[in-house]
């Protein structure tokens, strides 16, 4: 699933718990935590998309393929932090607003968490890529 589509959700569940929660509060502290980790897993998941190798694949069509996946997976790395890193300043410049339909600890809380557990799912592509370079190597 794209990064995109993966915000427009967030901030759906966010206005939904809002709602629900409308009192819920987390402290900047805590926010600053959460952001720390989303950026320590995308500097992970970027160099191990980055040192990815495809040098010993010798089907063209199959390098061709883990390449693109590849750049794919670099590319939602890159505008997942983005995303997460827009809301991450959002939060800390914008003051709080008085909507009862949008709690800005809920929308980070909730913004950082999904994106961290979507970092692990590219982990686990990457992860898949390399087994099929490896594969893709071995079968020669």
């Amino acid at each position: 699933m794209k990064p995109v589509y993966i915000y427009a959700v967030c901030i759906v569940i966010t206005i939904v718990l809002s709602v629900l929660f409308p009192d819920f509060h987390i402290g900047e502290s805590a926010a600053n935590t959460l952001y720390s980790i989303t950026g320590i897993m995308f500097s992970i998941g970027l160099s191990l998309t980055v040192i990815s190798n495809t040098a010993g694949v010798k089907n063209k069509d199959t390098k061709k393929s883990i390449r693109r996946d590849i750049k794919t997976t670099r590319n939602h790395f890159i505008v997942s932090f983005l995303l997460a890193s827009v809301t991450f300043f959002m939060y800390l410049v914008i003051p709080p607003l008085n909507l009862s339909f949008l709690n800005r600890s809920c929308g980070i809380l909730v913004i950082q968490g999904v994106f961290i557990a979507y970092f692990v799912y590219n982990f686990i592509n990457i992860q898949k890529f390399n087994e099929r370079i490896e594969d893709a190597t071995t079968s020669i």
